[in-house]
């Protein structure tokens, strides 16, 4: 969500010489304890189904074809790279889970 906050701002104020800095306020952690993932972060906003679901979501949104959000999509953010490892990951972690986790 980081990443597309940017994407949004570098498209809107693209004509001017701004410069934004952008980091993470928040490091959450996946653990496996006991055979369960867990999240692993003091006093979490979300549950770990929703933070399972705001990250595989962030993909999606984040390419730059016609069901993202960049310019060939629906262009609310500038276009954005997504490394090639990151594209492999996704496919695999989501061959794994219902697809309701990452589409909602």
């Amino acid at each position: 969500m980081q990443l597309r906050t940017d994407a949004s701002f570098q498209k809107e104020w693209a004509s001017e010489k701004t410069t934004f800095v952008n980091f993470a306020s928040r490091k959450p952690q996946l653990v496996l304890e006991n055979n369960h993932i867990k999240l692993n972060m003091s006093d979490p906003p979300w549950s770990l189904d929703r933070f399972l679901s705001l990250v595989l979501g962030e993909i999606p949104r984040l390419r730059d074809d016609a069901n993202g959000y960049g310019p060939k999509g629906k262009g609310f953010i500038a276009h954005v790279e997504i490394p090639v490892e990151i594209e492999a990951a996704f496919e695999k972690i989501t061959k794994m889970l219902p697809e309701e986790v990452f589409l909602r």
